[in-house]
């Protein structure tokens, strides 16, 4: 039985309207507020854009994002926006190019920098995805994303020192980021050490008590520490939340516990 590794895939999509760290960042440093009273036609379809957006009404937005950029092509976060959502809709030549066209009007721009690391990583372009993140980290050293990203890159490597160094970072920066001690868990995992592995994903947990991938692997670690009720309180939350573990799991948790549930 081996650790589940979830390195290496998309950002997870925050459950109130679609919002990510990313896109915050840019609403944040937005001067115009989100209302559309008296303000011009470009103000209009680009903040009509980002709202759009952060609704996960991706269509609607990139069609206001489109107008607002004909009438204003030098604006980088119509460009960063409309590319956080082509890389959301796996578009990702199309965010490559708006995201890149960001960062030329903006070369300090490193939440675009992390995100185009996001979209070279899922296209497969290793080299280039760590050099879009190493780059976001010179910009702004506490860019705790693109930390916790690299540490993606060294955990799916089998790097686990500097995976676990990249999270260590990131956690200095943000402590309530749980992607960082969810994968920092993995790789203690991978490194046989178990008391740090069950508190990680136990920190991930109480960050978010939905994370069926903490319950799953957790509950695999208490296996091997031989805390088998725990192990099965956390069976039992897999399977409260839609999902089951393998059957090659299950036989030997009801072989080493004995006991069927």
């Amino acid at each position: 039985m081996r650790y589940v590794m979830f390195a290496w895939t998309k950002q997870v999509i925050k459950a109130l309207g679609y919002l990510t760290p990313f896109l915050f960042a840019l609403i944040s440093v937005l001067t115009v507020p989100l209302s559309f009273a008296g303000q011009s036609t470009y103000e209009e379809y680009k903040n009509r854009g980002i709202e759009y957006a952060t609704k996960g009404k991706f269509q609607q937005a990139i069609e206001e994002l489109d107008k607002a950029i004909e009438l204003a092509p030098n604006d980088a976060k119509c460009y960063a926006v409309r590319g956080f959502i082509y890389e959301k809709k796996g578009n990702y030549d199309e965010a490559i190019f708006d995201l890149t066209r960001a960062i030329t009007i903006d070369p300090k721009a490193d939440d675009c920098y992390n995100m185009r690391g996001i979209v070279y990583r899922d296209k497969g372009d290793a080299i280039r995805a760590m050099s879009d993140f190493t780059r976001a980290i010179e910009i702004n050293p506490r860019q705790y994303e693109a930390r916790n990203n690299r540490g993606e890159y060294y955990l799916e490597k089998g790097d686990y020192e500097k995976a676990i160094a990249e999270f260590n970072a990131a956690l200095r920066i943000k402590s309530d980021y749980v992607s960082p001690y969810y994968n920092r868990g993995l790789a203690y995992a991978n490194s046989g050490q178990l008391i740090q592995v069950i508190s990680d994903f136990s920190k991930a947990i109480r960050i978010n008590p939905d994370l069926m991938k903490a319950y799953s692997n957790r509950a695999l670690a208490y296996y091997h520490t031989k805390e088998y009720d725990k192990s099965w309180a956390d069976v039992y939350k897999v399977q409260d939340l839609g999902y089951k573990m393998t059957p090659e799991f299950m036989y030997n948790l009801r072989k080493a516990s004995g006991r069927d549930r």
